[in-house]
């Protein structure tokens, strides 16, 4: 299970950091311990959280809403790719005043002007399936200050998506880019991991390894007194 943890202002000069924190939880023969591993996440223009299916992504974002002001000094707006456009609306702080008589694109501009600037938490980018909320999505990652998003996996998301996110990144492709921006979370929230099996194997090459060691010696021995023999008999 891998989850975010946040140090204050006493933690590095009033600059908050954010860690990722690695819990893994193996077994061996019935029993199970836990390993821990910890690593900096860098605060760029954009911050991708990926994972499998109950992995935690939507907790992980959560946390980051919350402290988005301590983290980027910046309001975040969250948004739930899977919801409907009218929820979307309602996130930003859009009242239904401000959006009376006008047309869905119409909407959509004061969505993506409301935005500007802050700290855009998008939530299952996956799930802008239909043409609008692609394109909504693409323009809330343009004019976000920092775009947080989640994904299964970033290089499987829509195109356009896809670009955006690299283009915010400055980057041509994936290929040798700096992951201290990606937090990933793993294929899902409680995974045990049996390390037996690979025990067994390690210990089977261990056994045979020193066998093979303790016969090369015996030999190397036996032929040794042989020859000593031999040069004795002569």
């Amino acid at each position: 299970m891998a989850y975010l943890v946040f140090k204050g202002a006493s933690f590095w000069r009033k600059r908050w950091s954010i860690r990722l924190r690695d819990v893994k939880t193996l077994s061996l023969l019935g029993w199970t311990f836990r390993t821990r591993s910890e690593r900096y996440v860098k605060k760029g223009p954009v911050l991708i959280v990926q994972g499998g299916f109950c992995s935690g992504k939507t907790r992980e974002l959560k946390k980051i809403e919350k402290y988005a002001k301590e983290l980027y000094g910046k309001e975040a707006v969250y948004i739930p790719v899977g919801e409907a456009l009218t929820n979307w609306y309602k996130r930003a702080g859009l009242q239904k005043e401000e959006l009376k008589g006008l047309t869905q694109f119409e909407k959509n501009e004061k969505l993506i002007q409301r935005c500007k600037g802050k700290v855009v938490v998008l939530d299952d980018i996956d799930r802008a399936e239909s043409k609008v909320k692609t394109e909504v999505v693409k323009w809330l990652i343009r004019v976000a200050k920092v775009a947080v998003v989640s994904c299964r996996d970033v290089k499987k998301v829509h195109p356009s998506l896809e670009y955006e996110l690299r283009k915010k990144l400055k980057l041509k492709n994936w290929q040798g880019w700096d992951d201290g921006l990606v937090v990933d979370l793993g294929k899902q929230e409680t995974e045990v991991k049996d390390v037996g099996l690979l025990v067994g194997i390690i210990l089977v090459v261990f056994v045979a390894m020193s066998w093979g060691l303790t016969h090369a010696l015996l030999g190397a021995l036996g032929l040794r007194w042989l020859m000593a023999e031999a040069k004795q008999n002569k």
